[in-house]
């Protein structure tokens, strides 16, 4: 916080003082009476603001505005070895590029992605033509290819962070397993680990023949595998012993307690018993603190156990249905619709796998008193909030009901709430963070959303240290707009990444090019500024230079020394097409492309691209297996440029008649009650309902104009997702199975 200076008012009525950020970054600000304490009527201005100080960027010395940049994403292992990038990505350069933003270029862990890593602290070997013998030389190296490609080709360099999880295979995880969550330090997630390890057991089982065998190519297959995990899985377990009340341990919680009463609330009482919920066969407890500060007396305390004993019975019952809801889900997507094929290992297994058990190394042994720990692996949760963490106690028990989709090669790190709590993590994220930060320029905060805020502040408080002018930018998708600046203010976020190919229709990608997110200024835009709240010009003499005018946020001149701040959005770093998502080809058509491109040059936004997307790939280079190398693209002196011919040099070609657009669509098997289609002409969302007649059901739809034909598009029948195999069909990119509409399907390769 910053004081004021005492009893200076400005020209109309305004407090002033004068402060000075000591590096870029967050600042929180607030404003108090003088001379009182800051006793919560004395605070003036609430909630807390806060300022950011942007960093300045140079290119040899020279600064670079931040609206300047124009970045080029390239995988690290495609870019060949580390000692050639400068020749490699440096005449990129002369297409306009200023910065490179370079995958994670540590040690990778069992499942081979440069996101899933095993030792944050090193370089990779296998990215270097000549490895050096130490860390710190591989380090040395990837400084010095750095500084060639600023010093001789004009480009900064920028570096991913990944600090919410590790590879599984990380071998110092075999040292300290408490730096991720396992069900010692997380005794809740004791019976997911349970069902995690039974449902492998199973999938075994199915893999081996029995049980039915592990092809599954029917609803009917989907139910004889749901109904021998009710059977085999369920019943065997016996997780509802989780779910009973130890009454005693209640009873001795509450008389040890010295916590005051505070109010009657049973709900409040009732979260009493998460962290204990899971954790132990009949030995479900509420906190004693919790219960003496809610619960009146003993009396209340049995009355109120025996109601949460029949509220975790029906909490079970409930959770059952969940946990087989979850799984017949998953299975009937990715073994009907996906068509993954039979069970198998590996990444053919019956589901997805939450938990590893670690075989601890002997310093992890000694230091633990244990040869196995169980950890869970990270992943996403639909629709949770940025700010809690799915993995902590909670009534959606998030990993017993299996409504993680998880990443099976990485483990969720335990941050704890200060770097008391994993002094090892806190200290191994920190020093693989700021040594990036003393070799790049820039850093990307890569699932800025899923990081603990308090540790991302921490970790980039101490980057800042090293490198003042550093720049982040992150991915960040929390999903509401009052999140969003949350994270933003608190880690002094420079540039948020922003998609153009995430756009779903022409309006909308003409809506954010015209807003603020995206840092558009309306031509002509009056000031934001109040004339009042400007400083005025001290009159000079006519014989000096003119007083420099002062350029506002919204690009306006302003004859004034110096302009109040006021809020903004946090600036874009727009790309056309982001590392790791579908291309123009994929999700669009090819031709798109360059438009694409076009809008995103044009915005007011600082702006990037992928390695491969100027080429037209068909499809982005896997994170996880691409070992190829990017093709050399020449040296700027052998470029040459050709135009199209002019208008009337070249025959027009016949004017083509536009194919009718309103297609019929039919159902000419069995259906009980309805039959609907959902499809790619309005993005699957709408429903095309189908009315019978006959025996075949018949329904219509008008693809819009701005819609390429074929389209994709999938009968509802009776509530079950299909499609017509008598009718032409084609794949989508995740190898789904559709019906086709405008159009006819792909000649089919090979034997059929």
């Amino acid at each position: 916080a910053v004081a004021r200076e005492a009893g200076c008012r400005g020209a109309v009525g305004d407090w002033e003082g004068d402060w000075r950020p000591p590096r870029p970054g967050p600042y929180e600000f607030y404003a108090r009476k003088d001379g009182t304490l800051p006793a919560k009527d004395d605070v003036l201005g609430d909630p807390t603001f806060r300022i950011i100080v942007d960093p300045t960027l140079r290119i040899r010395g020279a600064p670079l505005p931040a609206r300047a940049v124009v970045q080029l994403t390239a995988l690290s292992r495609c870019a060949g070895p580390i000692e050639q990038w400068p020749e490699a990505l440096g005449p990129h350069g002369a297409l306009g590029y200023n910065m490179v933003h370079f995958t994670p270029i540590q040690p990778p862990g069992e499942s081979g992605s440069c996101y899933s890593l095993d030792d944050q602290n090193d370089v990779d070997p296998t990215l270097l033509g000549a490895p050096g013998k130490t860390t710190e030389d591989r380090l040395k190296t990837v400084k010095a290819s750095v500084t060639k490609l600023e010093e001789e080709h004009g480009m900064l360099s920028a570096m991913d962070i990944v600090l919410n999880h590790t590879a599984g295979t990380a071998p110092w995880l075999l040292d300290h397993p408490d730096c991720a969550y396992n069900v010692t330090n997380s005794p809740h997630l004791k019976a997911a680990a349970e069902l995690d390890e039974r449902l492998a057991w199973f999938s075994n089982e199915l893999r081996d023949g029995r049980h039915g065998g592990p092809h599954i190519n029917s609803h009917d297959d989907v139910n004889r595998v749901i109904g021998s995990i009710h059977n085999l899985v369920l019943n065997e377990l016996r997780l509802n012993e989780y779910f009973e009340l130890d009454h005693g341990a209640c009873q001795g919680a509450f008389g040890a307690s010295s916590q005051a009463f505070e109010r009657e609330d049973y709900e409040a009482f009732k979260d009493g018993v998460l962290p204990s919920l899971g954790a132990k066969r009949k030995g479900a407890v509420v906190s004693g603190d919790v219960a003496k500060r809610f619960c009146r007396n003993d009396g209340q305390l049995r009355d109120w156990c025996r109601r949460l004993q029949d509220d975790l019975w029906s909490e079970w019952r409930q959770m059952e249905q969940d946990i087989l809801g979850s799984l017949r889900g998953g299975i009937t997507y990715e073994r009907l619709e996906a068509r993954k094929g039979p069970v198998g290992d590996g990444g053919n297994a019956l589901v997805p796998q939450y938990f590893r058990r670690l075989k601890l190394s002997d310093e992890g042994k000694q230091r633990l008193g244990q040869d196995t720990e169980m950890v869970a692996h990270n992943g996403w949760v639909m629709g949770w909030p940025a700010t809690e963490d799915f993995a902590a106690p909670s009534w959606r028990s998030v990993y017993l009901r299996r409504h993680l989709c998880a990443w099976g090669d990485c483990v969720k790190l335990r941050f704890g709430a200060c770097p008391d709590d994993a002094p090892f993590l806190w200290d191994h994220m920190t020093r693989y963070a700021v040594s990036m930060a003393s070799i790049f320029h820039a850093i990307r905060l890569d699932n800025a959303h899923s990081t603990p805020l308090h540790v991302s502040r921490h970790v980039l408080a101490q980057v800042r240290k090293e490198n003042p002018h550093c720049w982040v930018f992150a991915e960040l998708f929390t999903g509401n707009f009052k999140t969003d600046l949350l994270y933003q203010g608190a880690l002094g976020i420079n540039a948020l990444i922003r998609e153009a190919m995430q756009c779903g229709s022409v309006d909308e990608m003409a809506g954010h090019l015209r807003g603020t997110l995206w840092g558009a200024h309306p031509v002509g835009e009056v000031s934001h500024t109040p004339t009042l709240s400007r400083q005025p010009v001290a009159p000079r003499p006519r014989q000096q230079k003119q007083q420099a005018m002062t350029r506002s946020a919204s690009c306006a001149l302003i004859g004034a020394t110096s302009m109040p701040l006021r809020p903004r959005a946090c600036p874009a770093l727009l790309f056309d097409c982001t590392h790791d998502n579908q291309t123009p080809s994929e999700k669009r058509h090819p031709r798109d492309a360059l438009p694409n491109a076009a809008l995103v040059a044009a915005s007011c936004a600082s702006i990037g691209s992928v390695r491969g997307y100027d080429e037209l790939l068909p499809f982005n280079p896997s994170v996880v297996s691409e070992r190829r190398a990017y093709m050399q693209i020449p040296s700027p002196e052998a470029w040459t440029f050709s135009w199209p011919p002019l208008e009337g040099q070249v025959a027009k070609p016949a004017a083509q008649k536009e194919p009718t657009r309103t297609f019929e669509l039919v159902w000419t098997q069995s259906a009980s009650s309805s039959v609907e289609a959902h499809g790619g002409w309005d993005g699957w969302k709408g429903a095309v309902q189908f009315q019978k007649q006959g025996s075949r059901w018949v329904g219509s739809v008008t693809v819009p104009p701005h819609v390429p034909l074929p389209v994709q598009y999938k009968f509802v029948v009776d509530g079950n997702w299909t499609h017509d195999a008598s009718q032409p069909t084609d794949s989508d990119e995740h190898g789904n199975v559709n019906n086709i509409v405008g159009g006819r399907a792909p000649a089919e390769t090979g034997a059929s």
